[in-house]
């Protein structure tokens, strides 16, 4: 008897994941219209509809506990970037209005209870402070492409690096922190040490014109960055010296003037492009 409930539990358990791959599958063929409708859609009130729809897609389908190891392959329009330590998942995206001004997503998926949480852009892209704390319904706006998790005290916050667009003239990078309490989601505990003070973020604003390199090294445990450089018109282009926040047991410490060999010097990635443009 008890060997026949164990094999009906394991046909059960089994259709069960079945059940939730199809549903997967489903929902991201959705997800993928959904996403080419956006960037094609011709007006703002389109794209906010659709953007929100999209949304609450994703709300729903991360909802699904085998959500967090499906590639989503077919969402090209999405970044979906694991942290190193595969704890935690973060899905961006952002899409182009009339006037040219950017607008960004952001869901993040944390894997040992499945919460969902999302960083949401109320106003348009705005350089944020290097100190203070930003509330998810406050959030600047960025495509992330790294989480590094770092321990503070008895939890793990993750140090993301991020791109956003300014203007038509400006980009920016940004170090963040991303903090969990009670429960909820935060950017900027003062866990970045610069000389006598603690930051928040780092921010680097640059010219769009030009690609700036931001990027972990995992052996050396520090982030690399270009140093800027003010032209005539005061636009502030990356140079060839690097600066760097080194990893340590106590939080991120800033370094200037970084030496390195040509061997080690690193070349700027296109992490991303725009989606699409509004003319």
């Amino acid at each position: 008897m008890c060997r026949f409930r164990f094999i009906i539990l394991l046909l059960t358990i089994g259709w069960l994941v079945q059940a939730q791959s199809g549903s997967l599958v489903h929902n991201e063929h959705k997800l993928h219209i959904l996403f080419d409708h956006l960037y094609n859609a011709k007006t703002d009130t389109q794209r906010q509809s659709i953007n929100d729809s999209i949304c609450r897609q994703f709300n729903s389908i991360l909802s699904l506990p085998s959500s967090f190891d499906y590639p989503f392959d077919s969402l090209q329009y999405a970044g979906k970037v694991y942290s190193t330590d595969q704890k935690l998942r973060i899905y961006t995206w952002n899409y182009i209005i009339q006037s040219g001004d950017y607008h960004f997503n952001c869901f993040i998926q944390r894997q040992q209870d499945n919460a969902i949480f999302r960083l949401i852009q109320n106003s348009r892209v705005y350089l944020p402070q290097e100190t203070g704390i930003i509330l998810p319904y406050n959030w600047y706006g960025a495509l992330y492409y790294e989480a590094i998790p770092i321990k503070n005290h008895r939890k793990t916050d993750y140090v993301l690096l991020g791109w956003s667009r300014y203007s038509a003239e400006v980009n920016f990078k940004t170090i963040d922190i991303l903090s969990f309490e009670d429960n909820q989601v935060h950017l900027g505990n003062p866990f970045i040490q610069r000389k006598n003070i603690m930051l928040s973020r780092v921010i680097i604003p640059y010219s769009s014109r030009y690609a700036l390199t931001l990027q972990y090294d995992a052996k050396k445990k520090m982030i690399l960055f270009n140093h800027l450089s003010s032209q005539q018109n005061t636009m502030l282009v990356p140079d060839e010296n690097f600066s760097a926040c080194i990893i340590t047991k106590s939080g991120l410490k800033f370094k200037d003037d970084l030496p390195l060999k040509d061997h080690e010097i690193p070349h700027a990635h296109a992490h991303f492009e725009a989606s699409n443009s509004v003319e």
